[in-house]
């Protein structure tokens, strides 16, 4: 549980900084998020952030229908 969205977003950015296999990931351009969110995807070698290999697909089309992508300018 967070107290704030601040503090979730640097406890999830500090797991991703700790898993090699988010390398990807971080690669990207901050404002890239399709980038990211295809750099966190679980693939055939990669662990990825989720076991649903659709999870990239819902969430970018959470991004885009909330239309949160003005966030990553």
């Amino acid at each position: 549980m967070y107290y704030s969205a601040e503090e979730a977003i640097v406890d999830f950015g500090e797991f991703v900084n700790s898993r090699t296999w988010y390398a990807d990931a971080l690669a990207c351009p901050s404002t890239d998020y399709a980038c990211i969110v295809d750099g966190l995807k679980k693939t055939d070698i990669e662990l990825g952030y989720s076991l649903n290999m659709q999870w990239d697909e819902v969430v970018l089309g959470i991004i885009e229908k909330m239309g949160l992508e003005v966030l990553s300018k």
